[in-house]
């Protein structure tokens, strides 16, 4: 019975993170009509399930002994992140899994007095909190360099090289969102039976009806996107999410891909950026850390009293 609830849970959630993250891999080549709607979420998916299958448990060693041994605490860990997104979904915030279920298991590990390894709480919030600082500056050295490289009025003249890289932008992106987000998910939930399928199940679910809000605020409330801003952005979150891969640590693919856009609009001498619209995904970010920490270790402490955990 148990299992069955996980399953649907991860099915839940695993479908809302898809339509969420989905704008960050293929919005700008779907806005930009490179491929059509449903070729952009055709190659979403292939990066998904082509990460996840290929690098999905690289987390294992960090991740696994933070995650409590309960069949309750795993559903609560569940229905936390599940609500903490329809409440981003709703808002219209580009949010990360990685982020929220990781500070959900710190919340539930502080209330149960579980040890943390306080090396790996250093590198996980040095990559939560510098990194994207850090990816801001990357990507403005990025398109500078671009620039030097090519200067002309159109930095690649050829419409087809444009299309070639940010088609295959789109598709590392999303690859690198499977290994590390997706498989963070499947860490936390590998010893249930079918676990893989329910997750496939919902990262196509997810993908095709779950995408209009967030997509519409990537595209056209951060800044005007242009090809190249998206290239770079996608470019440096395959580069420090795939780094963060393979150290072990979960990161966000959306907040570096954002992070980095903002790095991209910097470069130029009109800078068609929102300001408002940055420091609302910022406190929103910093906001649901907290929300995530403080939920799950308050319900922790509301559950000791009713079940024996």
């Amino acid at each position: 019975m148990f299992d069955i609830i996980i399953l649907l849970i991860a099915f839940a959630l695993t479908s809302l993170v898809s339509g969420n993250n989905l704008p960050v891999c293929a919005g700008s080549i779907i806005a930009s009509k490179m491929v059509s709607r449903k070729s952009g979420i055709l190659l979403t998916i292939l990066g998904y399930i082509a990460g996840l299958t290929g690098e999905g448990r690289f987390l294992s060693g960090s991740i696994s002994p933070l995650l409590p041994h309960s069949y309750f605490l795993i559903i609560a860990l569940f229905v936390i992140s599940i609500l903490i997104f329809i409440f981003a979904y709703f808002q219209k915030i580009p949010q990360s899994l990685s982020i929220i279920f990781t500070s959900a298991i710190i919340g539930m590990d502080l209330a149960l007095s579980i040890a943390i390894d306080r090396e790996f709480i250093l590198k996980l919030f040095l990559f939560w909190f510098v990194i994207p600082l850090f990816s801001i500056f990357f990507s403005l050295f990025l398109m500078k360099f671009l620039y030097k490289l090519k200067p002309t009025k159109n930095i690649w003249a050829s419409l087809k090289e444009i299309r070639i890289f940010s088609i295959a932008a789109a598709f590392l992106t999303a690859f690198t969102l499977g290994a590390n987000t997706f498989g963070l998910l499947l860490v936390s939930i590998s010893q249930y039976s079918y676990t893989f399928i329910a997750m496939i199940l919902g990262i196509i679910f997810g993908s095709i009806f779950l995408n209009k809000q967030v997509l519409k605020r990537i595209s056209n409330e951060i800044i005007s996107i242009r090809s190249l801003n998206s290239v770079v952005s996608q470019a440096s979150s395959f580069i420090f999410v795939e780094l963060a891969t393979l150290v072990g640590v979960p990161l966000s693919n959306t907040q570096i891909f954002v992070t980095s856009l903002y790095g991209t609009a910097f470069s130029y001498r009109y800078r068609l950026l929102i300001k408002k619209t940055m420091v609302s995904i910022i406190y929103s970010w910093v906001l649901l850390i907290v929300l995530s920490i403080a939920a799950s270790f308050i319900f922790v402490l509301l559950l000791r009293h009713f079940i024996a955990i």
